[in-house]
């Protein structure tokens, strides 16, 4: 049975995630990731930073044709071994 909400829409792109919101520390622990899927509520990644349940990410998605990125706040609701890394998926914190 499918538990998704929201429809997903495919997105190939890299990312980068801060650890500093869950640490208390904004800026000091960059990571890069590939977004898989992405819709209003939240996104997949994969990325070879181990993550854990709970933990609150500040990720910056980049916005396609322009020199720009969206920032925000997710919080990883599930994640996966997958390799050295892991897949993950985020909801966005409003």
């Amino acid at each position: 049975m499918e538990r998704r909400a929201m429809e997903r829409e495919a997105l190939d792109c890299p990312i980068e995630f801060d650890l500093g919101a869950t640490a208390g520390k904004s800026g000091v622990r960059i990571h890069k990731a590939d977004a898989q899927n992405i819709c209003a509520d939240g996104l997949r990644i994969k990325t070879d930073h181990p993550l854990k349940t709970g933990m609150v990410l500040r990720v910056a998605i980049p916005v396609r044709g322009f020199k720009a990125v969206i920032p925000a706040f997710a919080e990883v609701v599930w994640a996966v071994p997958a390799g050295l890394g892991c897949c993950a998926g985020l909801r966005f914190l409003k």
